[in-house]
């Protein structure tokens, strides 16, 4: 049966939608930390590289400055072609590994897989998490990132929120509506961008009459696929028909219905006109979540590929001290992950990897192990001397272990040394004791320093020999007194009471290893 138009008559329930939906985005951080680290949105208050820069191909100053800004604050690249370029044994990497024996296979057949990735500050997780994102994308899946700290995990609905954050809902309609097109048997790229098909076919001779039915019944399979909730159906159909132009939205109407389907909350009386009757929470987000999967695939996606980071939030406290998640709403987040993993085997084409630190593991009062029905069906129960990749748990500082060499420390050096004209140095000993240390930071995290480090100090002597240099040319060309003064009134060879020459001309490390004042060789 061909649904009605709708017509939103309620103009209160759309001002009081309109409000909510503005306090929500006033409220609610992007994707938090994970949108700037992919966008580059870091501070680049310090000096550019040297021109004679190596860097990978197309990149530009001021991606050299932020990727090495980012690496400062041990944080990976925000650009994707710099990740690449700073990383060593790439053969090895995890994210290979999933992309070969899910994504390009047991996924894209229709499968999903919950993958949890725990390692230490610095081990490389947000690295690997980016790097698989990337091959996601090139690969045709829809990739979200999003980070614990930022959204809240409690129910169900708000893990459903967390991934639909960061969905173009509008590029999605777009791609279903170019199948409804091709459907019809019009090439879907002969449309101009700023008309729509209806217009299109219309102006070719259509009667918009018939059009508009044929339309609607390629539109209706969707409300009728059993693999799809009718409420989401609904939404997301009357978003098509507005696309194609056989049935015109208001904006507001649009907003609501984009909305919805992100499980934002929204008033009943601004749904109903729209024939919208349920919203989404805790009890159906489940089924919400199965249909936009199968719906991506629908779209011409290969399926979902997900990236939770920083899930040890569940465990921190905020600067007041209040933990972030308390005891009850930390089992909440449980039994969702608990459910999703369940019912992945009703779920069509998706991956979803949920990173954070070891005290998740070794926290036995609040970590995973606090939850049993989680913990239970996540376990490594066997485990050898080398990492089973296919895990559903699996320890990046055992990966770590395994394929951080001190050759891979060395070729790092150089690397980082090219991209970034540094001048480290050190040696298979000094990367010998730094792999071999036992410390709460991973080897790759203190490797990464330890060459900073040894660079910016090589720059601080280099920078202070030139200073004392011009120091003792300015004393030697000075006329000096009888009493040994020079023509300035300082003393030949003496420094003043703080170590620093009378011309202010200095030689030493500042604290960071650069020569500034505050030295004397």
């Amino acid at each position: 049966m061909e649904p009605e138009e709708p017509e939103v008559r309620e103009a209160a329930g759309v001002r009081e939608a309109t409000g909510i939906r503005e306090a929500a985005a006033g409220a609610r951080e992007t994707i938090g930390a994970g949108e700037k680290v992919l966008k580059g949105e870091v501070n680049l208050e310090m000096e550019l590289a040297p021109e004679g820069t190596v860097a990978p191909e197309g990149e530009t100053v001021l991606e050299r400055e932020a990727a090495l800004e980012n690496l400062r604050r041990g944080l990976p690249p925000p650009d994707g072609e710099m990740l690449k370029a700073v990383t060593v044994g790439g053969e090895d990497g995890i994210w290979n590994f999933w992309r070969e024996h899910y994504l390009a296979d047991y996924v894209a057949a229709g499968g999903s897989k919950v993958k949890f990735f725990i390692g230490k500050a610095g081990a490389g997780k947000t690295h690997a998490l980016l790097l698989l994102l990337a091959e996601a994308r090139r690969m045709g899946y829809l990739t979200v990132y999003a980070d614990a700290r930022q959204v809240r995990l409690n129910k169900f609905d708000s893990l459903y929120q967390a991934v639909l954050d960061g969905v173009d809902v509008a590029g999605l309609v777009a791609g279903y509506a170019e199948k409804v097109v091709e459907s019809l048997g019009y090439p879907a790229g002969q449309i101009p961008a700023e008309q729509d098909f209806f217009t299109w076919a219309q102006a070719r001779g259509r009667a918009a009459e018939t059009l508009r039915r044929e339309v609607q019944e390629k539109l209706d399979a969707l409300y009728h696929d059993r693999r799809i909730n009718h409420n989401f159906a609904m939404a997301f159909t009357q978003l098509c028909a507005d696309h194609l132009g056989a049935r015109r939205l208001a904006s507001e109407q649009k907003e609501i219905l984009s909305d919805w389907l992100k499980g934002r909350p929204l008033p009943a009386k601004a749904l109903k006109p729209l024939r919208i009757f349920a919203r989404i929470d805790k009890y159906n987000a489940r089924l919400m979540m199965a249909s936009f999967l199968h719906l991506l695939r629908l779209c011409g996606r290969r399926g979902l590929c997900a990236a939770v980071d920083s899930l040890e939030a569940l465990l921190e406290r905020g600067p007041a001290g209040r933990a972030l998640y308390g005891r009850a709403a930390r089992n909440e987040v449980y039994e969702s992950l608990r459910q999703l993993v369940d019912d992945f085997a009703d779920f069509e084409g998706a991956f979803f990897v949920f990173a954070g630190r070891p005290e998740l593991i070794h926290d036995e009062k609040n970590g995973l192990k606090s939850y049993e029905a989680l913990w239970m069906r996540i376990q490594s129960e066997v485990s050898g001397a080398r990492p089973n990749k296919f895990a559903d748990l699996l320890d990046q500082d055992v990966l770590v272990k395994e394929f951080f060499t001190v050759e891979r420390c060395l070729e790092l050096q150089d690397r980082l040394n090219n991209i970034f004209a540094l001048a480290a140095a050190l040696t298979r000993e000094d990367f010998s004791s730094l792999v071999g240390a036992v410390s709460m930071f991973s080897p790759v995290r203190r490797v990464v320093e330890a060459i900073f480090g040894a660079s910016e100090a090589v720059a601080g002597l280099t920078a202070g020999t030139a200073a004392g240099e011009t120091t003792a040319d300015e004393g030697t060309a000075a006329e000096t007194t009888a009493g040994g003064e020079t023509a300035n009134g300082t003393t030949a060879g003496e420094g003043t009471a703080d170590g620093s020459t009378t011309n202010g001309a200095t030689a030493g490390w500042s604290a960071g290893g650069r020569g500034e004042p505050g030295g004397e060789i």
